[in-house]
Protein backbone atom coordinates (compact mmCIF):
# COMPACT_ATOMS: atom_id res chain seq x y z
CA UNK A 1 0.00 0.00 0.00
CA UNK A 2 2.83 2.44 1.11
CA UNK A 3 4.34 1.26 -2.49
CA UNK A 4 0.92 2.82 -4.55
CA UNK A 5 1.03 5.53 -2.62
CA UNK A 6 4.25 6.86 -3.35
CA UNK A 7 3.71 6.24 -7.14
CA UNK A 8 -0.15 7.92 -6.78
CA UNK A 9 2.01 11.42 -4.89
CA UNK A 10 4.38 10.97 -7.87
CA UNK A 11 1.97 11.04 -10.47
CA UNK A 12 0.39 13.71 -9.27
CA UNK A 13 3.10 15.70 -8.61
CA UNK A 14 4.68 15.14 -11.90
CA UNK A 15 1.25 15.92 -13.23
CA UNK A 16 1.18 19.13 -11.50
CA UNK A 17 4.84 20.37 -12.75
CA UNK A 18 3.64 18.95 -16.45
CA UNK A 19 0.69 21.47 -15.53
CA UNK A 20 2.86 24.41 -14.91
CA UNK A 21 5.77 24.08 -17.87
CA UNK A 22 2.62 23.98 -20.21
CA UNK A 23 1.41 27.24 -18.98
CA UNK A 24 4.60 28.63 -18.73
CA UNK A 25 5.40 27.59 -22.61
CA UNK A 26 1.36 28.95 -23.87
CA UNK A 27 1.99 32.11 -22.18
CA UNK A 28 5.65 32.02 -24.22
CA UNK A 29 3.66 31.30 -27.08
CA UNK A 30 1.21 33.77 -26.22
CA UNK A 31 3.64 36.84 -26.36
CA UNK A 32 5.75 35.73 -29.05
CA UNK A 33 3.37 34.96 -32.10
CA UNK A 34 4.40 33.76 -35.38
CA UNK A 35 5.98 36.63 -37.50
CA UNK A 36 3.72 36.45 -40.69
CA UNK A 37 5.56 38.02 -43.77
CA UNK A 38 5.98 38.37 -47.79
CA UNK A 39 2.96 37.26 -50.22
CA UNK A 40 2.10 40.27 -51.34
CA UNK A 41 1.98 43.84 -51.56
CA UNK A 42 0.30 47.14 -52.53
CA UNK A 43 2.25 46.74 -55.99
CA UNK A 44 0.02 44.53 -56.58
CA UNK A 45 -2.82 45.93 -56.68
CA UNK A 46 -1.56 48.39 -59.08
CA UNK A 47 -0.77 50.80 -56.19
CA UNK A 48 2.35 53.06 -55.87
CA UNK A 49 3.55 53.05 -52.32
CA UNK A 50 6.52 53.72 -49.93
CA UNK A 51 8.01 51.23 -47.71
CA UNK A 52 7.94 53.07 -44.34
CA UNK A 53 9.49 53.03 -40.70
CA UNK A 54 8.34 54.61 -37.38
CA UNK A 55 10.38 54.65 -34.78
CA UNK A 56 8.22 54.83 -31.48
CA UNK A 57 8.93 56.52 -27.82
CA UNK A 58 10.64 53.03 -26.78
CA UNK A 59 13.12 52.88 -29.94
CA UNK A 60 10.57 49.53 -31.31
CA UNK A 61 10.96 50.11 -34.97
CA UNK A 62 7.94 49.77 -36.61
CA UNK A 63 8.00 48.44 -40.49
CA UNK A 64 4.62 49.36 -42.98
CA UNK A 65 3.33 51.03 -45.87
CA UNK A 66 2.30 54.59 -47.21
CA UNK A 67 0.41 54.14 -49.87
CA UNK A 68 -0.86 57.88 -51.23
CA UNK A 69 -4.16 58.93 -52.83
CA UNK A 70 -5.99 62.10 -53.77
CA UNK A 71 -7.62 62.92 -51.04
CA UNK A 72 -6.11 64.88 -47.64
CA UNK A 73 -7.66 62.11 -45.29
CA UNK A 74 -5.63 59.43 -44.12
CA UNK A 75 -6.80 56.17 -43.09
CA UNK A 76 -4.41 53.92 -40.67
CA UNK A 77 -4.77 50.14 -40.96
CA UNK A 78 -4.22 47.69 -37.79
CA UNK A 79 -4.09 44.01 -37.90
CA UNK A 80 -4.65 41.94 -35.46
CA UNK A 81 -3.09 39.14 -33.30
CA UNK A 82 -0.64 36.81 -35.35
CA UNK A 83 -1.26 38.61 -38.49
CA UNK A 84 0.80 41.59 -40.30
CA UNK A 85 0.18 43.62 -42.99
CA UNK A 86 0.54 41.05 -45.58
CA UNK A 87 -2.21 39.02 -43.92
CA UNK A 88 -4.75 38.50 -47.29
CA UNK A 89 -7.97 38.13 -45.44
CA UNK A 90 -8.86 41.19 -44.00
CA UNK A 91 -5.80 43.66 -44.26
CA UNK A 92 -5.53 43.24 -48.51
CA UNK A 93 -8.86 43.84 -49.01
CA UNK A 94 -9.69 46.85 -46.79
CA UNK A 95 -6.69 48.41 -48.09
CA UNK A 96 -7.83 48.19 -51.98
CA UNK A 97 -11.66 49.16 -50.40
CA UNK A 98 -9.64 52.40 -48.99
CA UNK A 99 -7.32 52.89 -52.22
CA UNK A 100 -10.16 52.56 -54.61
CA UNK A 101 -11.96 55.28 -52.54
CA UNK A 102 -9.08 57.84 -53.01
CA UNK A 103 -7.79 57.74 -49.25
CA UNK A 104 -4.55 57.75 -48.25
CA UNK A 105 -3.27 54.22 -46.23
CA UNK A 106 -1.06 53.38 -43.38
CA UNK A 107 -0.74 49.95 -42.78
CA UNK A 108 2.19 48.87 -40.75
CA UNK A 109 3.08 45.80 -38.36
CA UNK A 110 2.43 46.31 -34.72
CA UNK A 111 5.36 45.46 -32.24
CA UNK A 112 6.29 41.79 -32.26
CA UNK A 113 5.02 40.69 -35.77
CA UNK A 114 5.15 40.72 -39.08
CA UNK A 115 8.87 42.63 -39.95
CA UNK A 116 8.48 44.85 -36.91
CA UNK A 117 10.78 44.87 -33.92
CA UNK A 118 9.73 43.76 -30.88
CA UNK A 119 10.83 40.87 -28.44
CA UNK A 120 6.87 39.85 -27.86
CA UNK A 121 3.49 41.75 -28.18
CA UNK A 122 1.49 43.08 -25.08
CA UNK A 123 -2.00 42.18 -26.46
CA UNK A 124 -3.01 45.59 -27.33
CA UNK A 125 -1.04 47.13 -24.07
CA UNK A 126 1.65 49.05 -25.29
CA UNK A 127 0.68 49.29 -29.25
CA UNK A 128 -1.78 51.97 -27.98
CA UNK A 129 1.21 54.47 -27.43
CA UNK A 130 2.95 52.76 -31.15
CA UNK A 131 -0.45 53.66 -32.61
CA UNK A 132 0.14 57.62 -31.36
CA UNK A 133 3.55 57.50 -32.74
CA UNK A 134 2.31 56.53 -35.62
CA UNK A 135 0.11 59.45 -36.29
CA UNK A 136 2.27 61.84 -34.79
CA UNK A 137 4.79 60.28 -37.51
CA UNK A 138 2.55 61.13 -40.05
CA UNK A 139 1.49 64.73 -39.20
CA UNK A 140 5.14 65.52 -38.95
CA UNK A 141 6.64 63.89 -41.98
CA UNK A 142 3.41 64.23 -44.26
CA UNK A 143 0.73 66.96 -42.89
CA UNK A 144 -0.17 67.60 -46.29
CA UNK A 145 -2.44 64.36 -46.09
CA UNK A 146 -2.90 64.69 -42.22
CA UNK A 147 -5.23 66.77 -41.96
CA UNK A 148 -7.85 64.41 -40.96
CA UNK A 149 -7.00 60.92 -39.92
CA UNK A 150 -9.36 57.78 -39.18
CA UNK A 151 -8.14 54.66 -38.14
CA UNK A 152 -9.42 50.64 -38.77
CA UNK A 153 -8.02 48.18 -36.67
CA UNK A 154 -9.28 44.28 -36.48
CA UNK A 155 -9.64 42.19 -33.55
CA UNK A 156 -6.61 43.66 -31.17
CA UNK A 157 -6.42 45.99 -33.81
CA UNK A 158 -9.77 47.22 -32.63
CA UNK A 159 -9.27 46.71 -29.12
CA UNK A 160 -6.25 49.15 -29.76
CA UNK A 161 -8.25 51.72 -31.66
CA UNK A 162 -11.04 52.05 -28.64
CA UNK A 163 -8.56 51.72 -26.13
CA UNK A 164 -6.37 54.70 -28.28
CA UNK A 165 -9.92 57.12 -28.66
CA UNK A 166 -9.72 57.03 -24.58
CA UNK A 167 -6.43 57.45 -24.02
CA UNK A 168 -5.64 60.03 -26.70
CA UNK A 169 -8.43 60.83 -28.66
CA UNK A 170 -7.59 63.46 -31.52
CA UNK A 171 -8.87 61.23 -34.79
CA UNK A 172 -11.69 62.21 -36.66
CA UNK A 173 -13.00 58.44 -36.95
CA UNK A 174 -12.40 55.53 -35.51
CA UNK A 175 -13.55 51.81 -36.64
CA UNK A 176 -13.37 48.50 -34.64
CA UNK A 177 -14.22 45.32 -36.46
CA UNK A 178 -14.21 42.44 -33.79
CA UNK A 179 -12.57 44.15 -31.20
CA UNK A 180 -11.54 41.83 -28.12
CA UNK A 181 -13.22 43.26 -24.83
CA UNK A 182 -11.97 40.91 -22.68
CA UNK A 183 -8.76 39.64 -23.54
CA UNK A 184 -8.88 36.67 -20.96
CA UNK A 185 -12.30 35.85 -22.41
CA UNK A 186 -11.56 35.91 -26.00
CA UNK A 187 -7.99 33.70 -24.95
CA UNK A 188 -9.93 31.09 -23.35
CA UNK A 189 -12.72 30.73 -26.51
CA UNK A 190 -8.88 30.41 -28.52
CA UNK A 191 -8.09 27.54 -26.67
CA UNK A 192 -11.51 26.42 -27.16
CA UNK A 193 -10.56 25.95 -30.82
CA UNK A 194 -7.40 23.52 -29.55
CA UNK A 195 -8.62 19.66 -29.80
CA UNK A 196 -8.36 17.34 -26.61
CA UNK A 197 -6.56 16.59 -24.71
CA UNK A 198 -4.83 19.63 -25.44
CA UNK A 199 -7.93 22.29 -24.94
CA UNK A 200 -9.03 20.71 -21.34
CA UNK A 201 -5.35 20.93 -20.17
CA UNK A 202 -4.76 24.87 -20.79
CA UNK A 203 -8.51 25.23 -19.84
CA UNK A 204 -6.77 23.95 -16.20
CA UNK A 205 -3.95 26.61 -15.82
CA UNK A 206 -5.51 29.10 -17.39
CA UNK A 207 -5.17 31.23 -14.28
CA UNK A 208 -1.71 30.07 -14.57
CA UNK A 209 -0.85 31.02 -17.95
CA UNK A 210 -2.79 34.71 -17.16
CA UNK A 211 -0.58 35.16 -13.74
CA UNK A 212 2.33 33.99 -16.19
CA UNK A 213 1.87 36.75 -19.12
CA UNK A 214 0.98 39.38 -16.91
CA UNK A 215 4.72 39.13 -15.50
CA UNK A 216 6.37 38.26 -19.07
CA UNK A 217 4.71 41.59 -20.87
CA UNK A 218 4.40 43.33 -17.50
CA UNK A 219 0.77 44.72 -17.79
CA UNK A 220 -2.11 43.92 -15.83
CA UNK A 221 -5.26 41.66 -16.92
CA UNK A 222 -7.45 44.67 -15.55
CA UNK A 223 -5.85 46.72 -18.07
CA UNK A 224 -6.90 44.65 -21.42
CA UNK A 225 -10.69 44.78 -20.45
CA UNK A 226 -12.12 47.32 -22.14
CA UNK A 227 -15.17 47.94 -19.94
CA UNK A 228 -12.80 50.48 -17.95
CA UNK A 229 -12.25 52.77 -21.34
CA UNK A 230 -15.61 53.23 -22.16
CA UNK A 231 -16.92 56.53 -19.67
CA UNK A 232 -13.55 58.11 -21.30
CA UNK A 233 -15.25 58.03 -24.94
CA UNK A 234 -17.24 60.98 -24.61
CA UNK A 235 -16.10 62.58 -27.84
CA UNK A 236 -15.33 59.92 -29.45
CA UNK A 237 -16.72 58.70 -33.02
CA UNK A 238 -16.95 55.00 -33.41
CA UNK A 239 -18.05 52.61 -35.61
CA UNK A 240 -17.72 48.68 -34.05
CA UNK A 241 -18.63 45.87 -36.36
CA UNK A 242 -19.51 42.48 -34.82
CA UNK A 243 -20.11 39.35 -36.19
CA UNK A 244 -23.36 36.85 -34.60
CA UNK A 245 -20.83 34.09 -35.79
CA UNK A 246 -17.61 35.05 -33.81
CA UNK A 247 -16.20 32.78 -31.71
CA UNK A 248 -13.60 34.75 -30.42
CA UNK A 249 -15.43 38.06 -29.35
CA UNK A 250 -18.93 37.71 -27.78
CA UNK A 251 -21.23 39.89 -29.20
CA UNK A 252 -22.92 40.59 -25.84
CA UNK A 253 -19.33 42.07 -24.56
CA UNK A 254 -19.32 44.15 -27.72
CA UNK A 255 -22.79 45.47 -27.06
CA UNK A 256 -22.32 46.16 -23.39
CA UNK A 257 -19.14 48.32 -24.41
CA UNK A 258 -21.07 50.34 -26.81
CA UNK A 259 -23.82 50.67 -24.42
CA UNK A 260 -21.64 52.27 -21.94
CA UNK A 261 -19.83 54.28 -24.72
CA UNK A 262 -22.88 55.69 -25.42
CA UNK A 263 -24.11 56.89 -22.28
CA UNK A 264 -20.27 58.69 -21.78
CA UNK A 265 -21.50 60.66 -24.59
CA UNK A 266 -19.53 59.04 -27.03
CA UNK A 267 -21.29 59.04 -30.90
CA UNK A 268 -20.96 54.81 -31.38
CA UNK A 269 -23.12 53.44 -34.30
CA UNK A 270 -23.01 49.46 -33.90
CA UNK A 271 -23.29 47.16 -36.77
CA UNK A 272 -23.93 43.38 -36.57
CA UNK A 273 -23.10 41.34 -39.15
CA UNK A 274 -23.78 37.28 -39.70
CA UNK A 275 -20.50 36.72 -40.24
CA UNK A 276 -16.94 34.93 -38.18
CA UNK A 277 -14.69 36.71 -36.28
CA UNK A 278 -12.69 39.30 -38.91
CA UNK A 279 -14.93 38.08 -41.89
CA UNK A 280 -17.29 40.52 -42.67
CA UNK A 281 -15.38 42.08 -45.39
CA UNK A 282 -15.34 39.23 -46.79
CA UNK A 283 -18.90 37.82 -46.70
CA UNK A 284 -20.41 41.36 -47.03
CA UNK A 285 -18.05 43.38 -49.42
CA UNK A 286 -20.09 45.34 -50.74
CA UNK A 287 -21.99 46.59 -47.50
CA UNK A 288 -19.02 46.56 -45.67
CA UNK A 289 -17.87 49.24 -48.50
CA UNK A 290 -21.00 51.37 -48.28
CA UNK A 291 -20.77 50.94 -44.21
CA UNK A 292 -17.03 52.18 -43.92
CA UNK A 293 -16.80 54.63 -46.10
CA UNK A 294 -20.54 56.09 -45.03
CA UNK A 295 -19.20 56.61 -42.00
CA UNK A 296 -15.86 57.95 -42.92
CA UNK A 297 -17.89 60.90 -45.11
CA UNK A 298 -19.83 61.73 -42.88
CA UNK A 299 -17.10 62.69 -40.32
CA UNK A 300 -15.80 65.07 -43.34
CA UNK A 301 -12.80 62.09 -44.20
Amino acid sequence: MGILWTLLLSAIILFILLEILLAYIASVKLTRPPRKTGGWNPGDLGLQYTSIDVVTRDNTRLKGWLIKGGKASTIIVLHGYTASKYNETYIKPVVKLLSDEDYNVLVYDQRGHGESEGAYTTLGYREVDDLNDVIEWLRRNHPEIAGKIGVIGYSMGGAVVLMHAAKYGGVDAYIADSPYIDVFESGKRWIKRSKEPLRSMLLLVFPLIVKFTESRVRVKGEELRLYKYAKALKNSRILAIIGRRDDLVNIGEVTKFVEEARQAGAEVELWVTDSMHVRSIVTNPGEYREKVTGFLERYGL
